[in-house]
């Protein structure tokens, strides 16, 4: 037997309850203000339903990622939405850049490097990139001396006040290449630019 279903009374359509959709860059905004009014679990709640509405967008995935770091130290939350905006855009600098941090935080200086590297394949003038490969090659890699060298001398090139920059590389030509005049003059650079 089939029982008989009630009829309901057809609503107004002006109370029926409206989902909001936000733009992508509304979601960034408000989570933005939610991280300035120190709600850290309402912004990345915005941030994941931003993501949901809008898969594809970077902003968002970048500042997810960020914030899981920054905040709550979710690392590996973190990490796979960054390899998943790199999936969708092949070349983020930016998440290139962050993957690499997080990769020399877990020792991993392989990964390190290869991301490091891929940003300087992408913007050679990127910020600290060439520094942050340079300690690496320097102090993880065997017989990378000369690459950490130049490495050093980008990081200069791009920012002469990267006192520490100065000083790695001033090791590396007094230790490595055995220039003291090179080192002496970046040595003196170091102590000029901690003054």
């Amino acid at each position: 037997s089939i029982e008989e279903l009630p009829i309901l009374p057809v609503q107004d359509a002006s109370q029926v309850p409206t989902i909001q959709v936000l733009d992508a860059n509304e979601y960034h905004q408000k989570a933005n203000a939610a991280i300035e009014a120190a709600s850290i679990d309402e912004a990345l709640t915005i941030f994941e339903e931003g993501i949901a509405t809008h898969p594809e967008n970077e902003a968002l995935r970048y500042g997810f990622a960020k914030s899981l770091i920054q905040y709550k130290e979710d690392h590996e939350r973190a990490k796979v939405e960054l390899e998943t905006l790199i999936q969708i855009s092949g070349y983020n600098t930016d998440a290139h850049f962050l993957l690499g941090e997080l990769a020399e935080i877990r020792e991993d200086y392989h990964t390190a490097r290869f991301h490091f590297d891929k940003v300087i394949a992408i913007d050679d003038a990127y910020p600290d990139v060439h520094y942050r490969l340079g300690n690496i090659l320097a102090n993880k890699y065997d017989n990378s001396q000369a690459e950490a060298a130049t490495s050093f001398e980008r990081a200069i090139h791009f920012d002469s006040n990267n006192t520490d920059a100065h000083y790695q590389y001033a090791v590396l030509q007094d230790e490595f290449y055995g220039d003291s005049e090179k080192a002496i003059t970046y040595f003196e650079k170091t102590l000029e630019l901690e003054i």
